[in-house]
């Protein structure tokens, strides 16, 4: 064990997550210079193109260094992108040239991270050109692959509230780490974040909130001071997912149902069981108000909202929650005990179920 902690203190090459394959060629280096050039083979074209000019904009911001764009597979000095036939990304490079070879886009993103964590640390996070780098990184090989096909982050932004810049800046960070899906948990009772065009009392009435836990209090003492309105438009969500797109990373909704609803019901009462009226819920846990589930109404009005979802988000997945539903309020209410006796339910988890 021993000599195995000195043989990594030893190595110039740190990649996160560490590649399945790595070999570092001595004493050899690839250095970022004016001149060079990026190209892409034509068979590729499809998810190489648009790939090759995002790693050409990445490398200007903080380095000030161009380098052109150009459908060709013969690339003498600096980047080439090209075809692989299997299910790794791999890396070669030398003084003058690094190839990258993968058979989709994202495998493909993933072989530039690997480049980047290879150059210096001032090529992260810079909006301006940082002067006095030597854009030097070692020369190895790498094959690689993704250990998990969903490697993800999730981002709630009901309880604390992100703008888009943050959350750009939160999927800038998941790209170096290769990370590629962001659950993005926009309903709760504490607050609704998306402002629907369909629905705007969603988040007239559900994204602010008259009060929040003090910090470091044990959330039990409110510190008074209201929270909001916070919410994202339509199309700034269409511009985060854009945004993440580039970066290989796919924006998984979360519009919880039926419980944590209460953000929603406070511009829809009449989809609870009580018919409120509501404000979001000011201390952290759990509301006892949810979607009634014996009002038919109220089921088509949450089969909109996810159509509208459908129609902003490109993931084949949305997450429904379904978690900590308390159904004291269905225990109660003759909508929710005539659907159950209607269908044959013993008791409200198999309601919820339903």
């Amino acid at each position: 064990m021993f000599l195995f902690l000195v043989a990594l203190s030893l190595s110039k090459v740190s990649i996160v997550p560490r590649p399945l394959q790595l070999s570092e060629l001595e004493g050899r280096s690839w250095v970022l210079l004016d001149g060079m050039q990026i190209g892409y083979e034509s068979s590729i074209k499809d998810y190489a193109a648009d790939l090759a000019q995002f790693i050409s904009d990445s490398l200007y911001t903080p380095t000030g260094i161009r380098l052109s764009v150009a459908e060709t597979s013969s690339v003498k000095l600096g980047i080439q992108l090209g075809a692989s036939d299997d299910d790794e990304y791999h890396l070669t490079m030398d003084e003058n040239l690094v190839k990258i070879l993968a058979k989709n886009r994202e495998l493909l993103f993933d072989g530039f991270q690997t480049l980047l964590q290879l150059l210096p640390t001032e090529i992260y996070f810079n909006k301006t050109v940082q002067q006095k780098v030597n854009w030097e990184a070692p020369c190895v090989i790498v094959h690689d692959k993704p250990r998990f096909q969903w490697r993800g982050l999730m981002v709630d932004v009901c309880r604390h509230f992100f703008d888009v810049d943050v959350i750009k800046s939160i999927i800038d960070g998941m790209s170096h780490f290769k990370l590629n899906r962001l659950h993005f948990h926009l309903t709760e009772d504490q607050g609704w974040r998306i402002d629907l065009k369909k629905y705007p009392d969603l988040a007239k009435y559900g994204s602010k909130r008259d009060a929040s836990p003090k910090p470091w209090s044990g959330g039990g003492t409110l510190d008074g001071i209201p929270y909001g309105p916070f919410s994202f438009s339509e199309e700034e969500v269409k511009d985060i997912i854009a945004y993440a797109e580039q970066r290989s990373i796919l924006v998984i909704p979360e519009i919880e149902m039926p419980g944590h609803a209460l953000g929603l019901l406070c511009g829809y009462p009449q989809y609870s069981c009580n018919g409120g009226p509501f404000k979001p819920r000011c201390y952290w846990g759990v509301e006892q108000d949810i979607i009634c589930a014996g009002n038919d109404e109220a089921l088509s009005f949450l089969e909109s909202i996810l159509d509208e979802i459908l129609k902003i988000f490109p993931s084949v997945y949305i997450h429904c929650g379904g978690d900590e539903c308390p159904r004291t309020r269905w225990q109660t209410c003759p909508k929710c005990q005539k659907r159950m006796k209607d269908e044959g339910l013993a008791n409200e988890d198999q309601l919820q179920s339903w």
